[in-house]
């Protein structure tokens, strides 16, 4: 039972992909997010050097969020369509998370 309730929110998190029309560029964004936020650099101590390469993290996010909505502003949508998709494909990342926690307990 697991595994299809699994399936079956991959296929709905593709099918929302679709919906909307999903650009390449907002593809490698979002991916790039969220293997960079995947939690991987939680682990890390709280040294200098891991504190360091943190911030770095952070600032690397920074860079494809901005590239993502320059992505989004050359798209010809309104400023307030922009900001609607911006939040919509934010949102479907925290369905991936849980998909990936799902798969994970499986």
């Amino acid at each position: 039972e697991g595994m299809v309730e699994i399936f079956d929110m991959l296929l709905a998190t593709a099918a929302r992909f679709r919906m909307m029309n999903l650009q390449g560029e907002e593809f490698v964004c979002l991916k790039s997010i969220i293997l960079l936020n995947s939690g991987v650099y939680t682990f890390l101590s709280s040294t200098l050097k891991s504190l360091e390469e943190r911030d770095y993290i952070h600032r690397v996010l920074d860079k494809i969020t901005d590239t993502l909505i320059h992505s989004m502003a050359k798209s010809g949508l309104s400023l307030q369509q922009q900001h609607r998709r911006l939040a919509q494909l934010l949102l479907i990342l925290s369905h991936i998370r849980h998909m990936s926690n799902k798969g994970m307990e499986h």
